[in-house]
């Protein structure tokens, strides 16, 4: 475990003991994955998460949890959750999508266009075998990640609405969600994407969404390689949400 992580564990242990003394907050928390991995070789990075790791949160959540999909948001109750994955890995055709057919469990996609049958990423087969499968909501994730605040506006429409028409051709149904790449994500982005079309969006901030705050910068709580059955209650229970301070704590992200 890295310093960085360990830094991270010991403010949760800190903020977990200031909030046993204040009132529950409750409300629709968004979980955002990214890839899934069998065995220690092919976890390359903090976004990488073990099989194992994986099934034991999906288990929990299905022993648990309410799991809604996106078009359920307006309809969603207290501690209501949405599975997401960023970037489209192939291992959510090879991996993820067997394990949530036999729980039962609804996830979203956020597909980067450009990286659409790359290595490692889902063919174009997959994408749209996956969006037969009534259990997946396909949303955008750009077309090629960039950081959607340092794009002019030119570039941005390429980015927004250019990754919903593929997506839309290519799968022949309305594109209604969107992620923002690093969750980088401003007042003219967000209002940008709102008119193209999309209904909601996705950012990475840590924390709940409450209805006032179904927007176009829905928070989500990353989930990463370290995340045992430990540490993600912690995170379901909102003990990680103090990092929805992160951009203060920059040196340790």
């Amino acid at each position: 475990m890295n310093t960085s992580f360990s830094l991270k564990n010991l403010i949760t242990f800190i903020y977990k003991i200031f909030a046993w003394f204040l009132p529950k907050r409750a409300g629709l928390r968004i979980l955002n994955y990214h890839s899934v991995a069998d065995n220690s070789s092919e976890i390359k990075d903090i976004w990488s998460l073990s099989s194992y790791k994986f099934e034991t949160h999906m288990s929990f959540l299905q022993e648990n949890k309410k799991v809604i999909s996106p078009y359920e948001i307006d309809k969603s109750i207290d501690d209501s959750i949405i599975v997401t994955f960023d970037d489209a890995y192939m291992s959510i055709y090879n991996k993820v999508l067997p394990l949530m057919k036999q729980l039962k469990l609804p996830f979203s996609i956020f597909v980067i266009t450009d990286y659409v049958g790359d290595p490692e990423y889902l063919s174009l087969e997959m994408l749209m075998e996956l969006d037969k499968d009534p259990l997946v909501t396909i949303g955008s994730h750009s077309k090629s990640h960039k950081r959607l605040t340092k794009c002019d506006p030119k570039l941005l429409e390429k980015e927004v609405k250019g990754s919903k028409d593929f997506l839309e051709d290519k799968l022949g149904h309305n594109v209604d969600f969107f992620s923002y790449p690093y969750g980088a994500c401003n007042d003219f982005v967000s209002d940008f994407v709102k008119s193209s079309g999309y209904i909601f969006a996705f950012g990475s901030k840590f924390d709940i969404n409450r209805p006032s705050d179904y927007s176009f910068n829905l928070n989500r709580c990353d989930i990463w390689k370290f995340d045992n059955s430990n540490i993600f209650e912690e995170k379901l229970n909102g003990y990680w949400d103090w990092l929805r301070f992160r951009e203060l704590l920059k040196p340790w992200k």
